[in-house]
């Protein structure tokens, strides 16, 4: 019955590549191209977790995909208001749970730059607080740096890994 269900994804996934840009941003495109890659190509089951509910769960968000797609495919967000109603519907709640079992994360698009602003923030408080307690800026300048450099390769390891979910992604 999986595989039913894989074959089912796949195949309302495809009948999706004819739609332009625009429309394809509405309904999240990449978001849900992500989501496939791991679910369905790429799947594996956490050592960390619970097996037999990341199974469970996958067979859920296995369903709740397929009714993603089907009411996609019917009538497609035309504007913001109703993408957004479908994103809190389909894909956070899969997303949720890919984060919890595939270390997804939720900062694609917009949000990448609120990221970026919350850690350069959290680094120079961080710094400050370092020059208040050790009185040295080498200190400041070399935390402030790692938790740049940190950050930002967590960012470029998520997306090459395809493991990015956000709103008008």
């Amino acid at each position: 019955m999986t595989d039913n269900k894989e074959e089912i994804i796949l195949e309302l996934y495809q009948d999706l590549d004819s739609l332009g840009l625009d429309e394809k941003k509405m309904i999240h495109y990449k978001s849900v191209s992500n989501i496939i890659y791991h679910l369905i190509n790429k799947q594996k089951i956490n050592s960390k977790k619970n097996s037999k509910l990341q199974e469970l769960g996958e067979k859920r968000m296995k369903d709740l995909l397929i009714e993603f797609l089907k009411s996609v495919k019917e009538k497609a967000p035309t504007n913001t208001q109703d993408s957004l109603d479908v994103y809190k519907k389909y894909i956070v709640p899969i997303g949720n749970f890919m984060g919890r079992y595939y270390s997804f994360s939720n900062f694609a698009g917009k949000s990448i730059v609120t990221y970026f602003f919350l850690i350069i923030t959290i680094a120079a408080i961080l710094g400050f607080v370092s020059i208040l307690i050790f009185k040295s800026r080498l200190i400041y300048v070399t935390l402030f740096s790692l938790i740049i450099l940190y950050s930002t390769i967590k960012i470029l390891f998520k997306y090459r890994t395809k493991r990015i979910y956000g709103f008008l992604y």
